[in-house]
């Protein structure tokens, strides 16, 4: 089966997750987005503040949702999560997939959601990005695995500082055109 969607990370970006995620403990992870318009991931934040354990990552939802108000009104749309695993969990968990389930059961149009996984270099392993897409099928979430496409562009990425978050972490629920 042709894969119809791969996402195209900028250089830029790839190289943030490298020195972020690609060298903290497993289970750091971040936020992805781009062009409505195709595949290209051309912003990342690094979710700081996140709930990491070294068995799960789990989004900063309030600051998430509050930087997302502002990258939608520069354009840009949320493409996906990217995390790190510990050795020896190579794609996403099932943890993951429930995660994107709960995410496509809040936003029912959402086609797809890009769910990179990172081998850290704190795992004294070398840095490794592997890319899959999830997508719904009925009531489940299929995960395929996508080549990793990194490529050098000029974009105007909005300097966007995430607002601070002011109460406990939530899901991160929006609707797909606020996406």
């Amino acid at each position: 089966m042709k894969i119809k969607h791969i996402p195209i990370f900028s250089l830029a970006v790839f190289e943030s997750i490298r020195k972020t995620i690609g060298k903290l403990p497993p289970e750091s992870g971040g936020m992805l987005c781009g062009d409505p318009k195709n595949d290209s991931i051309t912003y990342f934040y690094f979710d700081r503040e996140a709930e990491c354990s070294s068995v799960g990552y789990s989004p900063d939802a309030i600051t998430l949702n509050r930087l997302l108000k502002k990258l939608n009104d520069e354009g840009l749309r949320l493409k996906g999560f990217i995390h790190s695993h510990p050795p020896g969990f190579d794609s996403p968990s099932g943890g993951d997939k429930f995660y994107a389930g709960k995410f496509f059961a809040a936003n029912p149009d959402l086609p797809r959601l890009v769910i990179p996984i990172v081998d850290s270099v704190a795992t004294d392993r070398p840095f490794q990005m592997r890319v899959f897409i999830a997508t719904r099928h009925s009531d489940e979430v299929e995960t395929r695995r996508v080549p990793l496409r990194v490529i050098e562009m000029e974009v105007g990425i909005p300097e966007i500082a995430p607002p601070a978050a002011t109460s406990a972490t939530k899901e991160i629920t929006q609707s797909p055109e606020k996406i």
